[in-house]
């Protein structure tokens, strides 16, 4: 991929640009987020430079609400969705990125616990995708979403080895929660240290988030837990054996 992506910077900004963003995927969904950041950065200054069109700041804006979702910054993401749906539906707007910025809002339905939502807009993109045929993208949202069945790949009809899945499965599918998994991973290092004694404040600095998204976690755990204070929900953890 790097070496794909310094030829694509001597041929052309628009596979250039692409090449960057399929990286910046990866670095995303491999929890190399400084990396992510720093090329995002880098794809903005060049897409300011070369005067490029408002689908490439989409492309753009997509992978820092992927960055937001996968580090766990909800309000970030929540201000990314909120602007995200209140945008006219362009009749152009290509395929790949119509499903890039469904991909992070089905992502902020599911860690907001909007479940009906979450399955709707998930049958909907799997049934546009199946449409174009994108098999590859279809296994990523399955993946995603926590829906993979290896059985329901025909390989036969296409290019796609074990070898793909298996690497895919790593980078997706290991981050699934499972059915039985009251909380989150972010949740339950949230109520981690929160059961160590830590305040809101030390907390959002020893995971690198906000205050605010701390305090975001706290409020699912709890409702989760059916509590209502730092320290029920640490009793309750500990009944539960979470803690």
């Amino acid at each position: 991929m790097l070496r794909g992506l310094a030829s694509a910077k001597g041929y052309s900004f628009y596979l250039s640009l692409h090449a960057q963003l399929a990286l910046v995927e990866f670095y995303i969904v491999s929890n190399r987020h400084e990396e992510a950041v720093r090329l995002l950065r880098d794809a903005g200054k060049q897409a300011y430079e070369y005067d490029v069109t408002s689908i490439d700041d989409r492309f753009i804006e997509a992978m820092y609400a992927m960055a937001q979702r996968r580090v766990g910054d909800i309000p970030a993401l929540e201000m990314w969705v909120h602007k995200h749906q209140e945008k006219e539906v362009q009749q152009d707007t290509l395929f790949d990125l119509f499903v890039l910025e469904e991909r992070q809002v089905l992502g902020y339905y599911q860690i907001t616990g909007q479940q009906e939502k979450a399955v709707a807009l998930y049958a909907s993109l799997q049934s546009e995708l199946k449409k174009k045929h994108r098999l590859l993208l279809s296994m990523i949202l399955s993946m995603e979403f926590g829906d993979y069945e290896s059985q329901q790949v025909d390989f036969s009809r296409s290019q796609i080895s074990e070898k793909h899945i298996s690497g895919l499965q790593e980078l997706y599918g290991v981050k699934q929660e499972g059915e039985d998994q009251l909380l989150t991973d972010r949740e339950q290092e949230v109520l981690h240290l929160i059961g160590k004694g830590y305040m809101n404040k030390e907390i959002a600095g020893m995971m690198n988030i906000t205050e605010r998204t701390v305090k975001w976690h706290a409020s699912r755990i709890y409702e989760k837990l059916q509590v209502s204070t730092r320290t029920e929900a640490v009793a309750e953890a500990q009944n539960l054996g979470i803690l």
